[in-house]
């Protein structure tokens, strides 16, 4: 926004030479100050700090699931998790009011109790970890699934994967599921097309509309 300011003068008695210069140093200050209140206002909208985005939370549950009902055993706004999508716990945070803990768990999952992950790898009936699906979660007896859990002894040579413990099971007997928040869907971009502006040839250049703003000073 710009601002014209327009100073007008009236002066009944000519000589009084020491208005007219107080008259003009108003005008030439009000700029200035103008700009000063723009500055401010600036610093203290740069000042003010952005909120933290939420972090996503995750938990194990506390009932055993069939392999062939782990899909549907999470919670409203929370899916059957892929190791992939929980390995780096440094970046979620437990729902402790949900999931599984343990004494000493704080804020964090209880270590050594596992469940279900999915995998990541196509419907299977072998017994590779990492492979192993329970046929893509829909079988149970006779089948066999992968399950994570944290270590809770780091100083064994137990073979552990980004600090996850995993092995498979039988998808017969019930084990818990890892949950993991759903992810809120990205607005779709929204393309807007603008007509382009044509200039007459015989149009001449327009200034921007900006505000005057008249102080009328008397001078007696």
């Amino acid at each position: 926004m710009r601002y014209r300011i327009g100073l007008r003068l009236r002066c009944d008695r000519p000589a009084d030479a020491l208005r007219l210069l107080l008259a003009a140093a108003i005008a030439a200050a009000l700029p200035l100050l103008l700009l000063l209140a723009r500055g401010s206002a600036s610093a203290a909208d740069r000042a003010a700090p952005a909120a933290a985005p939420a972090m996503r939370q995750y938990y194990l549950t506390t009932a055993a699931f069939p392999g062939s009902q782990a899909v549907g055993a999470c919670a409203a706004g929370y899916h059957f998790a892929s190791l992939w999508e929980i390995m780096q716990t440094a970046t979620l945070s437990y729902n402790t009011t949900l999931g599984q803990t343990l004494d000493d768990s704080g804020q964090g999952p209880p270590s050594a109790h596992g469940g279900w992950v999915r995998t990541g790898w196509v419907s299977s009936s072998g017994t590779t970890v990492g492979e192993a699906n329970c046929n893509n979660w829909t079988a149970s007896t006779g089948y066999e699934g992968t399950m994570a859990r944290p270590s809770n002894d780091w100083t064994s040579a137990e073979a552990t994967f980004q600090g996850w413990v995993v092995q498979t099971e039988d998808c017969g007997p019930g084990w818990p599921v890892w949950c993991v928040e759903d992810m809120a869907a990205a607005p779709s971009p929204t393309l807007t097309a603008t007509p382009a502006a044509t200039a007459s040839p015989t149009s001449s250049p327009t200034r921007a509309p900006g505000r005057e703003v008249y102080l009328p000073l008397v001078l007696r």
